[in-house]
């Protein structure tokens, strides 16, 4: 099996291949201000469960591709994921939003759910940011703490069944609080990259 890293090739055993890649991984992110991101084996990106897929199919595979980023790019790969998804989400609440305003139907908790979700997936991220970047990560720490705060008062509202004020805590509150974070997102990756990532 080879293990490559950009120009650096290693030949290994199969069965010593997670002590090489450790090993690799380890001299890589130590020397080169790299940030281990994931593994490209025999042509299958894999970002988790690394060892197990490995240990699983270590007698069939014949290369591993060691990933690496810079901080800035894992940084600005973060903020474009979040922006994403908020790209996504924005229109999903003003259509939950439009239709069926007041009435607590399967939609409107499936993007409570969605929503949710969605902010783990944006806490997640920009706690990873912390030791990438601690600036980035604290401003938008400041927009998800409000937006939580919010999410809360929904769920609240939710417990209590009413539904016109889970309507108007989702249009006026949530609503304005993702737009906030979107905007934030939008203006470090302007500063950051210039206007073609912020667009």
């Amino acid at each position: 099996m080879i293990i490559i890293h950009k120009d650096k090739v290693e030949q290994t055993a199969n069965d010593e291949a997670l002590e090489m890649l450790s090993r690799m991984i380890a001299e890589i992110t130590s020397t080169d201000n790299l940030i281990f991101s994931h593994l490209v084996i025999d042509d299958i990106e894999i970002y988790n469960g690394i060892e197990e897929f490995i240990s699983e199919n270590q007698t069939v595979i014949n290369q591993i591709e060691i990933v690496t980023l810079l901080p800035e790019e894992i940084s600005k790969d973060i903020l474009i994921s979040i922006r994403s998804y908020l790209e996504r989400a924005i229109p999903a609440i003003e259509n939950v939003i439009t239709s069926n305003y007041g009435e607590l139907t399967a939609d409107f908790f499936q993007q409570v759910t969605d929503m949710s979700e969605g902010i783990d997936f944006i806490n997640t991220f920009v706690e990873n940011l912390k030791t990438i970047n601690p600036l980035i990560s604290d401003l938008l720490k400041e927009d998800l703490a409000k937006l939580i705060v919010s999410f809360k008062e929904l769920v609240l509202a939710l417990e209590q069944e009413d539904g016109i004020l889970s309507y108007d805590i989702l249009n006026y509150e949530i609503k304005s609080e993702f737009e906030k974070l979107q905007e934030s997102v939008k203006l470090i990756l302007k500063k950051q990259e210039g206007d073609d990532y912020a667009h």
